[in-house]
C-alpha cells in the first residue's frame, strides 16, 4: 500500500470506510494518516485498520486492544534483572526461579547470566497462555516489538 493510498474518509466528524463513501467526501484518510486508534465506519461499523497509529495508539492496540481475536495483549515489565539461561533460550525474571532450579540449570552445563532489561511478551489476561519474553533496553523498543507481533494479525 502507497502512503497516497486513500483508505476512507471523514465527513461532519465521522469516519467511513471506502465501500460506504457518502455523498460528499470532505477529506480523505490516507494510508500514511497517523490515529490514536482505528477509525471505525460510521456506517458499515468496519474498522480502518490500513492507517498508521501514534505512540499512543499504539499503547491502546498492545495493552488495550490486543490482538485481532482481542485474546492476546501486551505485557511489559519495569527494567529489572533476568535470569539469562543458556545464552537467551530462556528468561526469567530473577525473583521467579528457586536457588534449587538455578543449580538444576548449572549441573547441566547451561550458562546463567543475570542480565539488566525490560520484559515483553503477549500474554492472554486470566489464562497461563503467553508467548515466551523478550528483553530490551528501553520502554520504546518493546513497545515497538509488541506493535509489530500484534500489527501483523490485522493486515
Amino acid at each position: 500500500m502507497n502512503s497516497t493510498d486513500i483508505v476512507g474518509y471523514t465527513h461532519n466528524g465521522e469516519a467511513y470506510c471506502t465501500n460506504c463513501i457518502p455523498a460528499i467526501d470532505d477529506s480523505p484518510i490516507f494510508a500514511d494518516s497517523e490515529w490514536d486508534s482505528f477509525p471505525t465506519c460510521d456506517n458499515c461499523r468496519e474498522e480502518i485498520t490500513s492507517i498508521n497509529l501514534t505512540d499512543k495508539g499504539k499503547e491502546w492496540l498492545v495493552f488495550e486492544r490486543g490482538t485481532d481475536t482481542g485474546f492476546m495483549k501486551g505485557e511489559v515489565t519495569e527494567n529489572i534483572l533476568w535470569y539469562e539461561i543458556n545464552d537467551g533460550e530462556e528468561l526469567y525474571p530473577l525473583d521467579v526461579l528457586s536457588e534449587k532450579e538455578i543449580r538444576e540449570y548449572l549441573a547441566r552445563n547451561y550458562p546463567v547470566r543475570i542480565i539488566l532489561g525490560i520484559g515483553a511478551r503477549l500474554s492472554a489476561p486470566g489464562y497461563t497462555d503467553c508467548t515466551d519474553w523478550t528483553i530490551f533496553e528501553n520502554y520504546q523498543e518493546a513497545l515497538e516489538y509488541l506493535y509489530q507481533e500484534i500489527i501483523g494479525e490485522y493486515e
